[in-house]
C-alpha cells in the first residue's frame, strides 16, 4: 500500500482538479489523498509497533483512539456519500481495517510464543469493531451487480484480498476463550464462513476458460484460487459456530466486558488532523501488487499468521 508521501502540493493539485471538475470523479481525489494520508500514519505505527516492544501500553492505546478518531472525522465530514464511490469505500475500509489489525500487534509473543494475548478491552473494542468494519466491506463488494467487478482496478482487489485476508484472521482471534463469549454476537453477524464462500463464488464466476500464450489463466481464476486457500485456512483453524461451546468460557465480569466504542465528538474541530511530515514517515518495502506475482513465494499459513499466532486447531 506504499505510494507517493503526502505533501500540501498533492492536496492542492487535487482541489484545482476538483474546481475544475473536468471529470464528474475528480471531486474524490482529494478524499483519497487524505484516506491516503491516515493510512501512511498507520502504517508508520505499525513500523514502530513492531520494532518498539518497549512501548508502553498506555502510549499504543492513546494512538490507537487517535487514529481511530481520524477515521471518523473523515468519514462525518465528507461531502457527499461514501457509497458515491466505491474506489473510496474499498480503500475507508481497508484503513479501517489495518488500524484494527494492528491492535493485535504483540512483538513480545515473538520471543515468547505461549505469553496469553493482552485481552485488555480497548483490544476487544478494536478487534469488535474490524469484525463490523469487515461485514461492511465484504457485504458492499458482494451487494455489487456481478460483472460490475470487472471493472475494478487492480488496487481495489488487492485491498479485497487484504480484506478476506484480515477478516479471516480477525475472526479467528474472536474465537480465542478470553473473548469467545463478547465476540459471538460479531462473529455470527460477520458469518465468515459464509462470506467466504460468496467471495470465492464471485470471483469463480468471472474467471474464464481463456489460457495464453504462457500457459497463464486470467487474473481472476488467480483470485479465485487465492480464495479457496484462505477459505481452506479459515476453515482449518475455527470450530463451526454451532459447536463452539462458551459454556465453560469465563464470564464478562471475571474477564473482559465489551464498551460501545464511543462517538463523542464534541471535541473536534473545523480543521483537518494533523499528521507527521514525509519526513517522519518510515519508508516501508515496495511489493510487487499485480496478481498472481503478489506474494508469490508465501504459503498461505505465512501470509495469515506474520501477527497472530493460533493453535492449529481450536481450543
Amino acid at each position: 500500500m506504499a505510494t507517493l508521501p503526502h505533501s500540501m502540493y498533492i492536496e492542492g493539485c487535487c482541489k484545482s482538479l476538483r474546481d475544475a471538475a473536468e471529470y464528474a470523479t475528480d471531486k474524490y481525489l482529494l478524499y483519497i489523498v487524505r484516506l491516503q494520508y491516515i493510512l501512511e500514519k498507520i502504517d508508520h505505527l505499525s513500523i514502530q509497533k513492531g520494532a518498539n516492544i518497549d512501548t508502553p501500553e498506555s502510549a499504543v492505546e492513546a494512538y490507537m483512539w487517535a487514529l481511530k478518531s481520524d477515521l471518523d472525522v473523515f468519514r462525518e465530514r465528507l461531502p457527499f456519500a461514501m457509497s458515491d464511490s466505491f474506489l473510496l469505500v474499498t480503500q475507508y475500509y481497508t484503513v479501517e481495517l489495518f488500524l484494527y489489525q494492528i491492535s493485535l500487534l504483540d512483538p513480545t509473543r515473538e520471543s515468547d510464543p505461549s505469553r496469553p494475548f493482552p485481552w485488555v478491552p480497548w483490544r476487544l473494542e478494536m478487534l469488535c469493531a474490524g469484525l463490523i468494519s469487515a461485514r461492511s466491506m465484504l457485504g458492499s463488494f458482494l451487494s455489487l451487480p456481478l460483472d460490475a467487478a470487472r471493472a475494478f482496478n487492480n488496487s481495489q482487489w488487492v485491498q479485497i484480498g487484504f480484506a478476506i485476508t484480515v477478516a479471516s484472521k480477525l475472526s479467528i482471534a474472536a474465537t480465542e476463550r478470553a473473548v469467545a463469549r463478547e465476540t459471538m454476537s460479531y462473529r455470527q453477524s460477520l458469518g465468515m464462513s459464509n462470506l467466504l464462500r460468496q467471495c470465492v463464488f464471485r470471483t469463480g464466476s468471472l474467471a474464464t476458460d481463456f489460457v495464453d500464450e504462457h500457459g497463464e489463466r486470467d487474473v481472476f481464476y488467480h483470485y479465485e484460487q487465492r480464495g479457496k486457500r484462505i477459505q481452506t485456512w479459515y476453515e482449518s483453524h475455527v470450530a463451526p459456530d454451532n459447536a463452539i461451546d462458551t459454556s465453560s468460557y469465563p464470564s464478562s465480569q471475571s474477564s473482559i466486558s465489551y464498551l460501545p466504542m464511543a462517538q463523542d465528538t464534541s471535541d473536534l474541530t473545523n480543521s483537518w488532523p494533523t499528521y507527521p511530515t514525509e519526513n517522519d514517515m518510515v519508508p516501508n518495502e515496495t511489493y510487487t501488487l499485480d496478481m498472481p506475482q503478489y506474494l508469490p513465494n508465501a504459503t498461505i499459513d505465512e501470509i495469515m499468521g506474520d501477527w497472530m499466532s493460533y493453535p492449529t486447531n481450536p481450543s
